[in-house]
């Protein structure tokens, strides 16, 4: 009995376990710039189905690595396409089972308190603008909003003269928030994540054409999606989601 007992109760904790995430809803891994929209969707979705849905934001490439590590998801989206094929090359995602969902655009952005008397218009511009000061953007080696940043540097030849500047951030999220507690002089955000900010304003939109177009990519986890997980997956790619992220700034395919 002193043997047969532990190992009844170390059943009985993962069938509780496993019975509590169902009940909980399946878990979602998503880019921290999805994070005030995906909410939004996963109440709508409750309100109308009665079954709810989990998330975790973060950063594209540290859900990616996770899931590489073996997390549980059901669904992964990535704010580009870079960590979809890397999952796809460590053999957690079919190339067959991912989607494109939106699209999005890169802002210059400064505390709503900065009081210069011009503003840059590009990004050839900033560099004497900052009068030393820096920029919070994403991570250029890990941050997707950090890497479309860097190729827009690249492209106008400031990579150079801003690559110092940086002030490189986990995620995109933890950049703006920089620029809010007036943390830094300047940061590289999406459009989408200043939608109702009043803490901060917008300087200027950077150039589509200098990076590579933004791609929010979902991706299946595993061989197949289970009810659950398939009945969101469709209801975010139905209209009352796209609507929600259309209200966001989102470009929606």
């Amino acid at each position: 009995m002193r043997v047969v007992l532990p190992l009844i109760c170390l059943i009985f904790s993962f069938a509780v376990t496993a019975f509590s995430n169902e009940r909980e809803g399946p878990l979602i891994f998503a880019a921290a710039s999805l994070s005030a929209p995906l909410t939004e969707v996963g109440l709508l979705y409750e309100r109308e189905t009665g079954q709810k849905v989990r998330f975790s934001f973060a950063g594209s490439s540290t859900l990616a690595k996770q899931i590489a590590a073996g997390a549980e998801v059901g669904l992964y989206i990535s704010a580009n396409r870079k960590w979809v094929d890397y999952l796809i090359d460590q053999g957690s995602v079919a190339a067959n089972r991912t989607t494109v969902l939106f699209s999005n655009s890169l802002v210059v952005i400064a505390p709503v308190d900065e009081e210069k008397d011009s503003h840059p218009k590009q990004l050839s511009d900033l560099a004497n603008w900052l009068e030393g000061g820096r920029i919070a953007v994403g991570d250029p080696d890990h941050v997707p909003a950090g890497s479309y940043a860097k190729e827009a540097m690249i492209s106008a030849g400031v990579w150079q003269v801003l690559r110092g500047r940086l002030l490189r951030q986990p995620n995109v999220k933890s950049a703006l928030a920089l620029v809010v507690r007036g943390e830094a002089v300047a940061g590289i955000v999406y459009e989408t994540d200043v939608v109702g900010i009043s803490d901060v304003k917008k300087l200027f939109s950077i150039d589509q054409t200098l990076h590579t177009p933004i791609r929010y990519v979902a991706a299946e986890i595993g061989q197949s999606l289970s009810g659950s997980v398939s009945e969101f997956y469709q209801f975010l790619k139905g209209d009352g989601a796209k609507k929600i992220f259309k209200d966001y700034g989102f470009i929606v395919f």
